[in-house]
């Protein structure tokens, strides 16, 4: 069975050799550091050119643009993972009359005023705000009029579809314009677009302010080692180093890389137990 001496004895270097394997691998960590920078301002610059569409296609998958829906229309009831624009969900229009109070449009009266606001080309006041927020104006088609039967609802849906005490007494049947698939998909479609834009306008300000680079200025390695010293006699040893004085006879330093947290670093049979240190700085031309 190896003992630990045997194992660390398989991996022993040059003491030259070890600081210089230290230096070079240094030297490919800072290089591979730059390099995967500039990959990365390179692939900014060139989502800098794609066009919006182009843009979402790309980097907006289904999961952001609903988690912005869902941020920039929450849920009437506060309900975990639905929006106040998913199929089904009430839509109203705001509107106000010649006494100048406010109504609030909820069924089919609320058509002939989309109708209204597209011939005049005006603003919709609305509920929720989706023009504001997406830019998107509601269409007819985009909505459906449904009936509802007050009586059976919970207060919750009472709340949800905007239903005073006055109807839920005197109706038996109310109708309601919610928004249907058509109006989601276009209303997601409408985030998809205004999310690619906002995307696109900072990664522009960003190069255009310059992209920022981390480089390394200095620093230092430490390594704590086992010396050993070994004779060396022959000149058949290949000389990895450069050194002039290797295969004259001369003693050379053997390192080994210790863990001074290992339980065999208390059985050790060395020479020297030392600790090497290299300071470094790093020089762009």
């Amino acid at each position: 069975m190896a003992t630990s001496n045997d194992n660390m004895r398989s991996i022993g270097l040059d003491f030259a050799e070890f600081a210089s394997t230290l230096i070079s691998e240094t030297l490919n960590a800072v290089i591979s550091s730059i390099l995967t920078q500039e990959k990365q301002v390179a692939e900014l610059e060139q989502q800098a050119m794609l066009s919006p569409e182009e843009y979402a296609r790309e980097n907006l998958t289904d999961e952001i643009i609903r988690s912005e829906i869902m941020q920039l229309f929450p849920s009437i009831n506060g309900e975990s993972g639905k929006s106040s624009v998913d199929v089904g969900e009430p839509y109203t229009l705001i509107k106000e009359n010649s006494d100048g109070q406010f109504v609030n449009l909820v069924g089919k009266e609320l058509i002939e005023e989309l109708y209204y606001n597209k011939k005049e080309d005006k603003e919709p006041n609305e509920l929720p705000s989706i023009n504001k927020k997406v830019g998107h104006i509601i269409a007819e088609e985009a909505l459906d009029i449904i009936r509802i039967y007050p009586q059976n609802l919970s207060r919750t849906d009472i709340l949800r579809y905007s239903i005073n005490s006055d109807e839920k007494k005197l109706s038996d049947v109310l109708y309601r314009a919610v928004i249907n698939q058509t109006g989601y998909d276009r209303i997601y479609a409408a985030t998809r677009l205004m999310l690619a834009v906002q995307h696109l306008a900072v990664i522009k300000q960003i190069i255009k302010r310059g992209i920022p680079r981390v480089y390394v200025n200095d620093g230092h390695i430490k390594s704590k080692l086992m010396l050993s010293f070994e004779s060396q006699t022959t000149t058949n040893t290949p000389n990895t180093t450069g050194s002039k004085i290797t295969g004259l006879g001369i003693r050379r330093i053997i390192a080994q890389p210790v863990n001074a947290t290992k339980p065999e670093y208390l059985t050790l049979n060395a020479d020297i137990l030392s600790e090497v240190e290299i300071s470094f700085k790093t020089v762009i031309p």
